[in-house]
């Protein structure tokens, strides 16, 4: 990872995998998160990104909505 960081909406539920393309891409609202990733993140790619392009996401709770904040 290159330490930058990005905040931006996403479009609802996009297809991520978190397999490294041994399993078919997944709604985000599917995936499954353990006590860990919830902590450090979850490194995934997003369909439509370079095949190379990988983000981390961390998942939170701001307000009352649910939001996605990834890091590059």
């Amino acid at each position: 990872m290159s330490g930058k960081i990005y905040y931006c909406p996403w479009k609802k539920n996009p297809l991520v995998d978190d397999t490294g393309g041994v399993e078919k891409y997944k709604n985000l609202e599917k995936l499954r998160w353990s006590d860990a990733e919830l902590v450090s993140g979850k490194i995934l790619k997003i369909k439509g990104f370079p095949r190379e392009k990988k983000v981390k996401l961390f998942w939170g709770t701001v307000s009352t909505n649910t939001n996605r904040i990834y890091s590059d």
